[in-house]
């Protein structure tokens, strides 16, 4: 129950940061049908940021009340002459002044109709760029170099060959300049065997490694499932940080040592001290580090220390993180940037084709208890984490609004295509049905998504509890 009780425990900060997020997206995509309907002539009547009753707002000099309202999930764009079903609520054109009907949406040019629907969808793309260009510009892009550290027994990587320092240059196809992209390639490809090509040295040598499925959580209900090789990035078994109580510290162990062996264990990857520590189950162990040329052999005892959810015997150590951070310049990173966002985008959409088929567990679907979950954690690591995730979120939703369902942006530009087909629009009957089982089928896949984050969250469990 730990994600449950850490989530309530925290629950203002969580919410907090969840209406930060969820404002700042939705602002992009109903500014982005704003901005362009004003470019078309459309006089908006009301911007919206949140549903029901008005909090606070003001009305600017062209007759738009811009307004904060009560429910703040969401948000909405009111232009005048617009309705979910074309047509349907049309006034007579002779009853419109000029000026009336020039400043409607309904009597405006079907391009320009689908370029104002699309401009939502478009706002939250473009929102996603600018913040990892932004990013990558002043704190850059980290990468870590795709090196193979620790080689977990009996795991798939092992079987096929795969060893410590090996550089992994391609996955299914995907080249891999990032470890990261190791895990995307296998996201995407989900045959039972993938080719891996490493370099050793002066050889380059191809692997076919059969990829295991591990959950990344300890509830196994929540679906959070990854395709995994069995091996960890390379980390230097350099010291990065030393706990200011604990044995590392009482040691006389510093920040910088690089350490050579412990427990007479030669160290090559800092993820093999954790499982020597482990094992020496409180005895006192040699420790052997290099700092400054100079070899040091110390004798440290570890300590039964809280780890998540069971105790642990720890050192006190952190590694030295050996990600890369690259400045870019700006045009590069505007370009790396949208490189990002297509990539993102590419993935989501071999997620949800792999879902349809059967392939992947809809258990991975989540809702907005979900979102709120991981806004507050990347909220309280850090800035750059949650703007990261403001970002992706962006681009979902964005991907999401576009997809052909009526009530969505995408189902409105599918009936405008239809239009441009037939040479007049849907009749208002056909277009209010297709809203109905739009509405149908976005209200179904809101509450299976809010069940599944009831399982993440571990309440299904904890009320399970209660009744058992």
């Amino acid at each position: 129950m730990d994600i449950l009780i850490n989530a309530l425990s925290g629950a203002p900060h969580y919410i907090i940061a969840t209406l930060v997020l969820l404002t700042i997206v939705v602002f992009f995509h109903e500014l982005g049908h704003f901005w362009v309907a004003r470019r078309c002539g459309v006089h908006v009547d009301v911007f919206s940021v949140g549903f029901g009753k008005e909090l606070l707002g003001f009305t600017d000099r062209k007759g738009t009340r811009w307004k904060i309202s009560a429910i703040p999930l969401g948000g909405y764009v009111k232009m005048k002459g617009q309705s979910d079903t074309e047509g349907l609520e049309a006034q007579d054109p002779t009853t419109l002044t000029p000026e009336e009907r020039a400043g409607s949406f309904l009597y405006k040019p079907l391009w320009q109709k689908a370029a104002i629907v699309f401009a939502g969808p478009a706002a939250n793309y473009v929102l996603a760029v600018i913040v990892f260009a932004i990013l990558f510009a002043t704190l850059g892009r980290l990468y870590t170099p795709p090196v193979v550290g620790l080689v977990e027994p009996g795991s798939a990587a092992e079987a096929a060959g795969i060893r410590t320092g090996d550089r992994v240059m391609s996955v299914s196809g995907y080249e891999i300049n990032d470890y990261n992209r190791i895990l995307y390639a296998l996201q995407l490809d989900l045959s039972d065997t993938v080719p891996v090509v490493v370099k050793r040295g002066d050889q380059t040598i191809t692997l076919q490694i059969k990829p295991r499925t591990v959950s990344t959580s300890d509830e196994p209900e929540s679906g959070d499932n990854i395709r995994y090789l069995g091996f960890a990035p390379y980390l230097q078994p350099i010291i990065g940080e030393v706990t200011g109580d604990g044995a590392a510290a009482a040691a006389g162990l510093q920040s910088g040592d690089r350490i050579v062996s412990v427990g007479g264990h030669p160290i090559e990857d800092f993820g093999q001290v954790p499982d020597i520590v482990t094992k020496s189950e409180g005895k006192p162990l040699e420790i052997v580090v290099d700092r400054a040329g100079q070899r040091i052999t110390v004798t440290a005892t570890p300590t039964l220390e809280d780890a998540g959810n069971e105790k642990r015997y720890m050192l006190g150590i952190a590694y030295r993180d050996n990600r890369e951070p690259v400045r870019l310049a700006p045009l590069t990173a505007a370009w790396v940037a949208t490189e990002d966002t297509v990539r993102a985008t590419g993935l989501i959409l071999t997620t949800v084709g792999q879902m349809i088929v059967g392939q992947r567990s809809s258990k991975e679907l989540g809702g907005v208890l979900r979102i709120g979950k991981i806004a507050g954690d990347t909220a309280q690591a850090s800035l750059p984490e949650f703007l990261t995730l403001v970002a992706l979120i962006s681009i979902n939703l964005g991907l999401v609004n576009l997809f052909p369902i009526p009530l969505l942006d995408g189902g409105h530009l599918a009936f405008y295509g239809i239009e441009a087909i037939r040479g007049r629009p849907l009749s208002p009957r056909v277009q209010d049905i297709a809203l109905r089982v739009g509405l149908a089928a976005v209200a179904s896949l809101m509450l299976f998504a809010v069940w599944n984050d009831l399982k993440y969250l571990q309440v299904i469990a904890f009320l399970k509890n209660l009744v058992s």
